[in-house]
């Protein structure tokens, strides 16, 4: 990936360095100081492709989240990883992208049936949608929405399961029911107590 990259930025700077001589050449042409009957000609080479490209009418699942900087995803051998706004992948259609508002969005073209695991570094609100092309046109369906660090769902068909979305107990929803549990049993060790004063 390394490689690919080095060889992108070579090229783009290469492209760079073309552009301002056209505009050095185009300019001078305009202002009409360049030595009459001068021409000039340019080569562009083809753009490398550095990230794959999903084939067209590839359906899929977007996953969203709010305010939270490490998000992995793993099903099977597969991963992506996400820490601190950097991503690396081994999903053969995939890409990653932030908003300035804090959401990151993993969106996978032709995801392999299996079972998925989702793991956050912090308690955020996980949103999950399949995205399929239909008559021209791309729609997009919220399957899922739930809060906590993670959650477990399975694709079938180059969608998720709607059915098969389990989240984690949320730690507020955790620290409830435990209240709830400690309550019920301090209330029946008090009516035991009460009940054997009477006695």
């Amino acid at each position: 990936m390394k490689e690919c990259a080095d060889s992108a930025l070579s090229l783009a700077q290469s492209w760079a360095d073309m552009l301002r001589k056209m505009h050095s050449y185009a300019e001078a042409i305009v202002n009409r100081v360049d030595p009459e009957g001068s021409t000039f000609s340019f080569t562009f080479q083809s753009p490398i492709i550095v990230f794959s490209v999903a084939p067209p009418n590839s359906s899929g699942f977007v996953l969203i989240t709010n305010q939270t900087v490490n998000i992995t995803m793993r099903c099977g051998t597969y991963f992506f990883i996400v820490q601190n706004r950097e991503w690396f992948t081994n999903f053969t259609y995939s890409v990653y992208v932030d908003d300035p508002y804090g959401r990151i969005y993993l969106i996978i073209f032709n995801p392999p049936e299996q079972h998925y695991e989702v793991k956050t570094q912090n308690e955020t609100q996980i949103y999950i949608k399949n995205f399929k092309p239909e008559n021209e046109t791309v729609v997009i369906v919220e399957v899922g929405n739930v809060t906590g660090t993670e959650v477990y769902f399975d694709v079938v068909n180059s969608s998720v399961n709607p059915e098969t979305i389990i989240p984690e107990f949320s730690s507020l929803i955790l620290q409830i029911f435990t209240l709830l549990v400690a309550s019920m049993l301090i209330f029946f060790i008090k009516a035991k107590n009460y009940t054997q004063k009477c006695h």
